[in-house]
């Protein structure tokens, strides 16, 4: 199967969403987690190629996640795509700021979404 994308939101209806638009695909091996802990422990765990990150979730939110991933070395080469309702430029700033590869506004559709993870992915092979 191809590359390991970890899908990380707290809204459990999005998880499906997003893992139904990947599993569509054929292309992607997914799994999801509920929160930023989980995620760090299954970025530790098992090899991520691609996180996608909500930003807003209770306990650590995804920028906590995001620079806490990029400032291990163990995990610095995961790519990291940052999605959110959450569209202002800041916003789009801070997840720059703290190591996303690319940022998505929800709501997106399964092309966009696809297309980030190419997009991420062609960087790391570069």
């Amino acid at each position: 199967m191809g590359p390991h994308v970890l899908v990380v939101d707290d809204e459990p209806s999005i998880q499906l969403m997003v893992r139904s638009m990947l599993d569509r695909t054929g292309r992607f091996r997914v799994s999801t987690v509920g929160n930023g802990d989980d995620a760090l422990r299954m970025c530790h765990d098992d090899p991520v190629d691609v996180v996608l990150l909500d930003v807003m979730m209770p306990g650590i939110d995804g920028f906590s996640v995001c620079e806490q991933l990029k400032g291990n070395k163990r995990t610095a080469g995961v790519r990291v795509i940052m999605f959110s309702a959450l569209a202002q430029r800041s916003d789009y700033a801070t997840g720059r700021k703290v190591g996303a590869d690319d940022y998505l506004s929800k709501p997106f559709t399964p092309k966009q979404l696809v297309d980030a993870i190419d997009h991420v992915l062609g960087q790391a092979a570069a």
